[in-house]
């Protein structure tokens, strides 16, 4: 009677794990079908932060002149260019964190800031930063 007792107390304890552990695999399907069917699931529950915003910042800068231009343009020039480099001192403007460029020497190149770095990469975009 007691090896009776024993071995339905370790099918019920099989079961349960059993049972957890599909609730589990139960849960991760749901996630992943989620996000199969909806790829921007992601931005929605934790990546919002980095769409386009006030911050996301981007210029070109010509002969000590800087100005500002749409960041899907942005986007697709600096991937143009031979690097972008962080910037160790920035004269043109604060707000700025690396400079894209096709010539070190040139008076002419594109200034971003981190939040436009993230967001052209997270949009596919080949930005070369070091």
């Amino acid at each position: 009677m007691l090896k009776l007792q024993n071995k339905k107390d370790k099918n019920n304890k099989s079961r349960n794990l059993l049972l957890k552990i599909n609730i589990i695999l139960a849960v991760i399907l749901i996630i992943l079908i989620i996000h199969f069917f909806n790829p921007q699931f992601g931005d929605k529950v934790g990546y919002a932060f980095h769409s386009i915003n006030d911050e996301t910042r981007c210029a070109f800068f010509n002969n000590e002149i800087t100005n500002p231009i749409p960041i899907a343009l942005c986007c697709t020039e600096i991937q143009k260019q031979l690097a972008c480099d962080k910037i160790a001192d920035n004269k043109a403007d604060d707000n700025y964190d690396f400079k894209c460029y096709t010539s070190k020497s040139a008076n002419y190149y594109y200034l971003i800031n981190n939040a436009a770095q993230y967001y052209c990469k997270k949009e596919g975009y080949l930005v070369k930063t070091a």
